[in-house]
């Protein structure tokens, strides 16, 4: 599955990544399975609530094996 970023300026492909999480100031955050080290920030929210709701909404894009996710 593909990611595109809430800017619509970056892609991340789900299948070469290692880790999605949500950063201190409510980003979204993919990281790469080639470098752990740098990641790749695909949108950001107001608080950790509305963050939670959009990761768990990209979860179920990918249970249902959609191609394509756009950050909300």
């Amino acid at each position: 599955m593909l990611i595109v970023s809430q800017d619509k300026k970056k892609i991340a492909n789900l299948a070469t990544t290692e880790l999605i999480d949500i950063s201190e100031k409510f980003g979204i955050r993919v990281f790469q399975v080639s470098d752990m080290d740098s990641f790749l920030e695909i949108a950001s929210y107001e608080n950790e609530e509305r963050a939670n709701i959009v990761l768990n909404r990209l979860c179920s894009a990918y249970a249902n094996n959609d191609k394509v996710f756009f950050m909300p």
